[in-house]
């Protein structure tokens, strides 16, 4: 075999930068073999030159000497920081709850007016009912006559929303002419009991008074115990299904409106599993049983106890006999009732007592407040059967004498005719028993125990303060689709429970008092609820990339699972939500960013702060040698602002942040040209606009940004030629503050753009306007700030340009396709963080380079590669390298061949493999095991041969039936046929939705992370002083000698590996990769967190520490039931309505929209 040379011809191609240090290599090279000096002098060279270009792009050199001057780093106190975080956290969240209180205030003062049934309805009474409805955006109405037998009219409307995209509320459009109120479909819109409610509700000039007093005050809403939400501003419903209009949203499903009508509860529900709880009556049962549980928060605690012949609590882990209703265990317990049969007579004298005893032996100190794991305010018992033999008035003689146990009786199935009994269990222990005779019937019969179990709230009015609010936890709000907070309290009108009036506060909003560019570049605030589940945090991922969609746990994430310590420690949780900082606490974490591509070791100091009034928690983590942060040297005179710091247009900054509050109306103002006006006030003025001052901080780094980077475009005009001759098109720099400046100009021979039939199509995505648009939150900025003092070298994955000219690319290739590649690295003044440089280059420019050393693709016997901080290839020489298949490999629904470029190293090939393997030896990488508590997995499917034959016509007909169904369900709907059905809301997800396409589960992988500063060969580049044999198939086939050498002040390794004579390393026939792999890289499912039980392999002792809850905060009230009030003359019972055409019609539809869907 040849030896390899050095071709020291130079490509025309080549950009003129990188000529003189290649004159100098070639001289130094040319016509030598591999060497480990010759490496390491490779890695000197290409380190010196990457500088050269990277300072000349980006003159970060001559931006931090302008930092310098108008600024200087200060060290700072983390818990002063955050206590003054939590101090403005706190003062909006008192404004927001207020906002609530006086609603509830003004609600209370209201008369409920007696109105006939006759006149709400009739167009010609004056106290004809009108609302502004949510779905049809006006007043009008469709009302019946005579009962719905005399047919119907149609009242024209008076008013129509005018409704207009509004900046206060992310765009979307609002219009505070009047509150929009909102009806659910299975809902009798025009019911007399619902329209004087309707009616009651309306405080629209408070509202409207409220909102304009406050620029970002979110939603005020109104839930009513009869179904309806009344909401303002007004905003277009959010359908289910818009195309349809199908819309499963009921309100009194939300967390919110629950825990403000019952309180924390501690729930035991008996099921009878005797012999005649066959079939139906038994999927009935286990229906009433996961709605039941829909309605439990986390702030509640429940068990389930099966019994006929024997009774037995389905889990035992917890010493108080209950377990928190946490999803984990609802799904745990709902799970283990599929190994349950019925069988025998129902031992209601073993049942009972052990029912009632699990409750009573609660031990006191679990209902304290100064316990962490506080139980239930209110104790209630709740039987499923379909019948009861007898009335077992001993048992509550002995057990229930003081009615102190709520009972609730659910009687099953169409046929059961003992009421007797079952009604008064429930009646004489101040419960409520109904009658279940299908399927659809559930939703709207469990309905009944919220309802009796808010006789305490009402009661106890007089004991809910102002410092008392109800806080729920994060949800995606159904009006906005923003994932917010509601505060609220319940709503009394004579000692009756009405509702809950509650305000939404975006989770967004807090998220920035709590800023980033306030702590150093690699720490950050998070904030947690009382159960110690993060609300915001960077590391909380909330969306399923795979699908899109807002995954089962995006609010119930524990704390110490997003933050992926290692190991895992209760300590750091107990401290943080409790907020004990008598001691720093330090843990070790690890960092993801890229969609877990990607992880950080960085060791934080914890310190927490308890936000008064509610059970949330504002926290902060800083990382070690972070506690220094940019601060203005001299105070800045506002009269002083030079306006032309803004006359450069190539100047962006955050999208979604508020610099300054808005007015409704200036939803036509950018965020650089409304910040623009606020900067010519300031000036005109000399002080803050009141607007700019809820973010003054942020708002004054931004101006010190802004003046400091305004010379940034002159400074660039000097190169630029040079930079376009080095294949660089893009130079940019971003800053904490969100302020990021950019420069651009278009390469000659490539275009953005590519003219095909159809038109011309841009295939180039901006990497500053389209692709990294929030600087401090961008991964780019985040792995830059964590590989201090390097520039960070990769290939940009997300866009390409098109090549104008028919030449073939560096590896040969006729592509019209070319890669982006991209360099930047962070700045600092006396070690805080200024911001990240960066440019954006031609990725030939690169290869061009490698090339000249002698690492040509046509050069089997020495492939060279550039690994960056990970190990995942950033250049490679192999011969097959195709821009096109990289590009295609980097769709997330690519089938085809996956590229070298781009992939983990050590699973290319046996080579690879093997030298990764060394490397990690000779100490270039060290490894760490990563598990991703948030990950998703792909339920897996049964292949039947054929199946998309045969899928097809059930498809056609399942599209068929659900529009038949629907047709039908609306003409139900309109002649108030239906019950309430299960109303699936964002606000409050059923927990048991079958999924048949992902699922929540618990991922592991191994990752490799860089040692640039530590490695075991000291100044040599050779690994092995001979060469090796590596493929176990054919040892004689492969021979190689491996060299490495850091490219200094980068994150690149450069590795090359050297072929003996009559080697054929890559045949993949005689050379495989491990099988398994040596290298455990990549994520895999290690376990299903919400599903596991000791039959699908977790042992007991794991099952139970899942179970057992975690260190949480207790919540703010706890009203106990008055259990000696008398509530014989209220109604305890609601038999079976029989409505079996249209409750099996919301039975089918609510089944084929949730699960026809998942398996076609």
């Amino acid at each position: 075999m040849p030896r390899p040379t050095l071709n020291c011809k130079i490509s025309l191609l080549i950009p003129l930068g990188w000529i003189l240090f290649l004159f100098v290599l070639c001289r130094d090279v040319d016509g030598a073999t591999v060497t480990a000096e010759g490496v390491s002098k490779w890695a000197e060279d290409l380190s010196g030159n990457i500088q050269k270009i990277f300072e000349e792009a980006t003159k970060w050199h001559e931006i931090h000497k302008v930092y310098s001057v108008v600024a200087d780093a200060e060290i700072f106190d983390p818990r002063t920081e955050l206590k003054s975080i939590k101090n403005q956290i706190e003062e909006y969240l008192k404004e927001r709850s207020k906002i609530a209180w006086d609603a509830k205030v003004s609600l209370e003062s209201k008369e409920l007016k007696n109105l006939s049934d006759v006149e709400v309805n009739d167009p010609d009474s004056k106290n004809f009912v009108r609302f502004m409805s949510a779905k049809t955006q006006s007043d009008a109405a469709l009302v019946y006559k005579d009962g719905h037998f005399a047919g119907t009219s149609f009242v024209n409307g008076t008013r129509v929303f005018n409704l207009q995209p509004n900046v206060n509320f992310y765009g979307i459009p609002t219009s505070s002419e009047a509150s929009a109120v909102h009806v659910p479909t299975p809902v009798y819109n025009r019911n007399p009991y619902l329209l004087t409610r309707i009616e009651w509700s309306d405080i629209d000039q408070l509202y409207r008074r409220n909102r304009e007093r406050i620029k970002d005050l979110s939603f005020q809403k109104f839930c009513s115990e009869s179904g309806f939400m009344r909401y303002f501003p007004a905003a277009p419903w959010m359908w289910d299904n818009k195309a349809i209009e199908l819309d499963l949203f009921d309100c009194r499903s939300s967390e919110w409106f629950i825990d403000a009508a019952t309180m924390s509860k501690n729930v035991l529900i008996m099921l009878d599993l005797s012999g005649s709880m066959l079939g139906q009556r038994f999927e009935i049962a286990k229906q009433t049983i996961e709605a039941i549980l829909d309605t439990l928060s986390d702030n509640d605690f429940f068990n389930i106890m099966p019994f006929s012949k024997n009774a037995n609590l389905l889990d035992e882990c917890s010493e108080e006999g209950l377990l928190q209703a946490t999803m984990r265990n609802k799904k745990l317990l709902r799970t283990r009732l599929a190994n349950y049969t019925s069988e025998g007579k129902a031992e209601y004298e073993k049942a009972l007592p052990m029912a009632f005893t699990t409750l009573l032996n609660i031990k006191n100190s679990s209902r304290e407040r100064t316990r962490d794991t506080q139980m239930g305010c209110n104790d209630v018992i709740m039987l499923i059967t379909d019948g009861a033999p007898g009335y077992y008035k001993e048992i509550f003689e002995i057990y229930n004498h003081e009615k102190k146990i709520r009972f609730f009786s659910f009687l099953i199935g169409e046929e059961a005719i003992d009421f007797d009994q079952v009604k008064w269990m429930a009646c004489t222990n101040r419960g409520f028993m109904v009658h279940i005779g299908n399927m659809a019937d559930v939703q709207e019969k469990v309905q009944h125990y919220v309802k009796v179990m808010s006789r305490a709230v009402s009661r106890q009015s007089h004991a809910i303060q102002k410092e008392t609010a109800i806080w729920g936890s994060v949800a995606r709000e159904r009006m906005s689709k923003q994932y917010v907070i509601s505060v609220g309290y319940p709503v009394t009108n004579e000692d009756t429970f009405m509702g809950v009036s509650a305000v939404s506060v975006p989770v967004g909003e807090l998220h920035q008092m709590a800023h980033p560019s306030l702590v150093g570049g690699r720490s950050y605030f998070f904030m947690l609820d009382n159960n110690g589940y993060a609300m915001f945090h960077p590391q909380l991922r909330t969306i399923d990339e795979k699908s899109g969609e807002i995954k089962p746990t995006y609010n119930n994430m524990d704390f110490l699972q997003v933050e992926t310590q290692q190991p895992l420690s209760n300590m750091i949780q107990s401290a943080v939500i409790n907020c004990d900082n008598t001691n720093t606490k330090k843990m070790n974490v690890l960092f993801a960013i890229e969609n877990m591509k990607r992880v950080y070791e960085q060791k934080n100091s914890y310190h927490a702060e308890c936000i008064e009034n509610t059970h949330f928690t504002i926290g902060s983590a800083i990382a070690e040698g972070d506690q220094v942060r940019l601060n203005r040297r001299k105070h800045l005179d506002l009269t002083q602002i030079d306006l032309t710091w803004l006359e450069d247009k190539n100047w962006r900054i955050h999208p979604q942040w508020r610099y300054c509050l808005l007015n409704d109306s200036d939803t036509d103002l950018g965020p650089e040209q409304a910040f623009t006006t606020y900067v010519r006030q300031m000036k005109s003025s000399g002080e803050l606009p009141t607007l700019c001052k809820p973010r003054e901080k942020l708002v004054k780094r931004l101006l010190l940004d802004i003046q400091a980077t305004s010379s940034f475009r002159s400074l660039l005009d000097l190169g630029w030629k040079s930079n376009k001759k080095n294949g660089v098109h893009i130079s940019f720099f971003a800053t904490p503050s969100g302020l990021i400046r950019f420069h651009n100009e278009s390469l000659e021979d490539f275009s953005e753009y590519v003219e095909e039939d159809n038109g011309t199509h841009r295939v180039y995505k901006h990497y500053v306007l389209e692709l990294n648009r929030n600087s401090i939150e961008d991964d780019y900025f985040k792995r830059a700030v964590r590989m201090k003092d390097r520039i960070v070298v990769d290939i940009n994955p997300q866009t390409k340009l098109w090549k104008l000219t028919e030449n073939p690319n560096p590896y040969g290739n006729y592509e019209n396709e070319t890669l982006l590649a991209v360099a930047y690295r962070a700045i600092f003044v006396n070690e805080a963080l200024v911001g990240v440089a960066g440019i954006e280059f031609l990725y030939d420019s690169l290869v061009e380079l490698m090339k000249k050393f002698g690492c040509s693709p046509k050069d089997e016997s020495a492939r060279c590669f550039l690994l960056d901080e990970h190990a995942y290839v950033v250049y490679s020489s192999q011969p097959d390298i195709s821009y096109s298949e990289y590009l295609a490999s980097q769709d997330k629904k690519s089938t085809g061949k996956s590229s070298a470029l781009g992939g983990f190293f050590g699973h290319l090939n046996r080579v690879t493999e093997w030298t990764m393997e060394l490397l990690i030896k000779k100490g270039f990488y060290h490894e760490t095991t990563f598990v991703d508590y948030q990950a998703m997995c792909d339920v897996e499917k049964t292949v039947v041969a054929a199946a998309s034959n045969i899928m097809k016509p059930l498809k056609q007909l399942s599209q068929f039936v659900f529009w038949l169904f629907f047709q039908l369900f609306t003409f139900a709907s309109e002649f108030s046929l239906l019950p309430r059905s299960n109303s699936i809301a964002e606000g409050y997800t059923p927990t048991f939705q079958s999924s048949d396409v992902r699922y929540p589960c618990q991922k592991q992988t191994k990752f490799y992370i860089a040692n640039p500063d530590k490695s075991k060969l000291g100044s040599s580049a050779l690994l092995e002083d001979h060469m090796e044999r590596l493929c176990t198939k054919n040892p004689l086939m492969c021979a190689v000698k491996v060299y490495a050498s850091w490219v200094e002040k980068t994150n690149l390794l450069l590795v090359v590996v050297k072929q003996g004579p009559n080697s054929n390393c890559y045949d993949e026939t005689q050379c495989p990769l491990s099988d398994p792999p040596v290298l455990q890289f990549g994520l895999r499912k290690s376990a299903d967190p919400l599903a596991a039980t000791p039959s699908t392999g977790g042992s007991d002792a794991d099952v139970c520490l899942g179970a057992i809850p975690r260190k949480r905060k207790n919540v703010i009230q706890c009203l106990r039931d008055d259990y000696l009030t008398d509530e014989s003359e209220l109604p305890c019972s609601r038999q079976h309505r029989h409505l079996p055409y249209s409750t099996l019609l919301i039975f089918v539809v609510t089944s084929v929209v949730l699960f026809i869907p998942g398996y076609l």
